[in-house]
């Protein structure tokens, strides 16, 4: 019997400031982003008993998007800018990258999950954008 759960997919961007980001995607359908919370690693994560339910079903309904922050998981560790304007920017070009990895969904609004750390970038992102949002 195969296992028919769908595979993450790890990419990385180069953000305007010059840091390498890691993001993965996982599933189809419409697109879900979730933003950055703190600790983040994509692959630990992936089987993690805390995340591997969450990011199961979500990849089982949304082609779910997730990424390490900067500082976290596989992204660059040594960055100078923490900050929360950065955070929202880092949240931004994830959704580019993510829209460029599938051409034909490009001007298609994303879903963005929020949670802890990751609400207030989402948040910014959808009020700055609120076109390329159509849920948060």
């Amino acid at each position: 019997m195969s296992d028919q759960r769908p595979r993450q997919a790890i990419r990385y961007l180069r953000t305007s400031d010059g840091v390498r980001l890691a993001w993965a995607e996982a599933g189809r359908g419409k697109t879900l982003v979730k933003a950055a919370n703190w600790l983040t690693h994509l692959e630990l994560e992936w089987e993690s008993k805390v995340w591997r339910h969450w990011i199961r079903f979500l990849s089982d309904h949304y082609r779910f998007v997730r990424y390490d922050e900067r500082g976290c998981g596989m992204s660059d560790w040594e960055v100078g800018d923490l900050g929360q304007s950065r955070w929202a920017a880092d949240l931004e070009e994830v959704v580019m990258a993510a829209d460029g990895a599938v051409a034909a969904a490009a001007a298609d609004p994303v879903i963005l999950l929020g949670i802890s750390q990751g609400a207030a970038p989402a948040i910014e992102l959808a009020v700055r954008q609120p076109e390329r949002v159509s849920h948060l």
